[in-house]
Formats: structure tokens, sequence, C-alpha cells
């Protein structure tokens, strides 16, 4: 039997249960959703447990984005929600920033009537998990980041969209893809066949590495870009010309800037996973602790920098690239179970602690307004699959 609840008789049960309701709607949705799940396994359990080693920044966006989600979707612990959260913490470093743009894109009016935003309060008003859940919310993930960046195009930023790329073959007569080179790999029961395969990978990566001018960026400042200075004088921050990658995340997040080799998310090598990924995640460990040792390798980290002048965080927030670290890892976007040779970005650990300028655009001046981030103490190792 089913039965229909106002949402002032939701709040009478929040309230009988201890919670206190407020206009500003402060409810721990979280804790509890893991408390009725009675399931410390559960995702609502799990990501709670993700919370508590957040700062209190981190912690508020994902509370946020939970009071959001679960408004939306429903409180129910079995079903959307759970299934929802579940989908976001297989991607442990960037879970937060999952959820976060999963509710701005529900709470956006500007996408009310798109199809994507009807699919998904049908999916709401049905209950039932469809089959491409987790295809529909990285469709709502790209909306939301594509929308995002198209708001800087204008009178003050122009669209460069620029990737990175690495050569895993070099030489006119190689053809080979790097699933048949992944294949050569598993087939071979020869050490030395094995490490020479590796090897001519390796050779092909430092010759790229060696030629390449990395550049990673997204847009390119029109004019230049002014800031107030002490004495109440414009002064200029970011000349024309000035390069920026956009990420829509928050500053205090560490996460991937590119990944490379990655071959198993394509739809038509899809079937390969299962009996090739070990020797895959195999290689790129190789290739990946190659890398970090590797003297052009860092050159080429040193370069990407210096080939963009800032990068954008959520809410237009800017921070110069002198404060970025960017370091090699050996996770992507999939997580430690299928492996990805990467670059990741952080704030510079040498800032934990301290506090650094960063720089708001509202769109509508080529004044930025000046904040300051206060960069917390915590953990500073690299996130890598060990």
């Amino acid at each position: 039997m089913k039965f229909i609840m106002s949402e002032s008789q939701y709040n009478r049960i929040f309230e009988s249960d201890g919670e206190v309701v407020t206009n500003a709607d402060t409810r721990d949705y979280l804790s509890k959703l893991c408390k009725t799940s009675r399931n410390i396994n559960s995702p609502s359990c799990r990501l709670k447990s993700l919370r508590d080693t957040l700062d209190d920044k981190l912690k508020k966006s994902l509370n946020d984005s939970i009071r959001s989600i679960h408004k939306f979707f429903g409180h129910k612990n079995v079903g959307l929600l759970p299934k929802i959260l579940e989908l976001s913490l297989q991607y442990e470093d960037r879970t937060i920033s999952i959820l976060k743009t999963i509710a701005k894109f529900i709470d956006g009016n500007e996408v009310e009537n798109v199809p994507l935003k009807r699919k998904l309060k049908q999916i709401s008003r049905e209950g039932i998990i469809p089959d491409d859940l987790e295809e529909i919310l990285k469709n709502v993930r790209q909306t939301e980041y594509t929308q995002y960046e198209n708001s800087f195009v204008g009178e003050y930023f122009d669209p460069k969209r620029t990737g990175l790329s690495l050569n895993y073959k070099c030489g006119e007569e190689s053809t080979d893809k790097f699933i048949d080179i992944i294949d050569k790999l598993k087939q071979t029961s020869d050490e030395n066949e094995f490490t020479e395969l590796l090897e001519d990978i390796k050779s092909c990566i430092v010759e790229s590495l060696e030629s390449s001018n990395p550049t990673k960026i997204d847009v390119v400042s029109k004019k230049p870009l002014y800031v107030i200075d002490d004495n109440g004088n414009e002064e200029i921050l970011f000349s024309a010309g000035s390069k920026f990658e956009i990420k829509m995340m928050d500053t205090n997040i560490d996460s991937y800037l590119s990944e490379f080799f990655s071959i198993f998310k394509q739809s038509d090598l899809s079937s390969f996973k299962p009996t090739h990924l070990g020797i895959y995640n195999h290689t790129i460990d190789a290739i990946f602790k190659w890398v970090e040792k590797l003297p052009i390798a860092e050159t080429f980290l040193d370069n990407l920098s210096g080939n963009m002048d800032g990068l954008i965080y959520d809410d237009y927030t800017i921070i110069p690239s002198k404060y970025i670290q960017f370091y090699w890892s050996n996770l992507g976007q999939r997580g430690c179970n299928e492996k990805r040779l990467s670059i990741r970005f952080r704030i510079n650990p040498d800032l934990r602690g301290t506090s650094i300028p960063a720089y708001v655009f509202d769109r509508e001046s080529d004044v930025l307004k000046k904040i300051i981030l206060n960069i917390p103490k915590k953990d500073t190792d690299k996130i890598i699959c060990r």
C-alpha cells in the first residue's frame, strides 16, 4: 500500500525523530538516510563516512547537494536515490563534484524545459531505475559543464578548447591501436618480449613528450582583466590573450586534468574489458611508475603550467597557475579498478594551512573581485592507486 505525504507531514516526521526543522532547511538528510537504511555499507552510509573526512566547505557543498537530490528524487532507501549515490561513489575523488553538478542541473530554472530535465522528472515520478541511468546522469553533468563553460564566452572571453595527447606508437609503419598492443602483451608468455613491447611504448611516449608544447585550456581573454589594488587603482592582473582551463568544481578538490590511453569506455571495445583489464592495469602501472621518475615528463608539466595563466573553478573563481600543482598519477575517471595514465591538479600542498588570493569574475565587468582563500590543513599525499 502506498501513501501520499505532503511536505508538511514529512517535516513532522523529521521533527518526531529529533530533527529540528528550520526555514533554512538545515536538516541532515544524509544522516537520516544512513540511519533508516540500517546498513553501514549502504550508499548513504558510505557517503556519510566520506563526508566525515571533508573540510567544512566541502561538507556544506555535499549537504546542499544531497538536499536538492533528495527532494527531487524522493527519500526512499531503495531505488533511485541510493542508486544515484552509489554511482557517484564509483568515482571517489569526484563524488562531491558529481553530486553538486547533478544538484545544480535539477535546481536550474534555465534548463526547466529541456528534454533531459523532463526525462529526470519522469524517472522521479515513476520511481523505476532505468537501465541507462548512468548514461543519463553523465549527460546531465556534461550539459551542466557545457553550460558553465559557454557562460564565459562573450565580451571578455573567446572559446579556445585544446586537449593533451601522448603517443604510444611512433614511426610510419606502426598501425596498432592501443588495444592491439594490450592484446599482444596479454598473449606473450616471454618476459623479454613483454619488456620489448613495453619499451616500444615508452620510447614513443618520450618522443611525444619531447616534441609537444602542451596546452590544456578552454577560453582565452579578449581584453585585460583588472583587480583593484590596495590604493584603489585598477591593476592589470591578466593581460589580453591570457589562457584559462575551466573546471566546475570546488577549489579544495584534487582532480584529474587529462587522462591517456583509455580504451574500455569506447563502446566497440568494452567487450574486451573482462579479459584484458588485468593486463591493461598492469601496463598502465608500469608506464606510470616510469613516467613519474622521468625528467622530461616533469618538464612537460612545467610547460603545461607555463601555457596556462589560471584555472577557473566553480562560482567563477579564478586561481592563478602559480598556486596550482600538476602531477602524474595512475588514477583517472574510473578509479583504481580501471587505471589511467593521468595528469592531476590541486592547490600546491606547500600552501596548506595558509591563505592565497583568488579572483571572482562576475560576467559583467573586466574588474575581478579579489577574495582570500583559506587553504585547509589536510593530508597532502598525491592521489595515486597503490
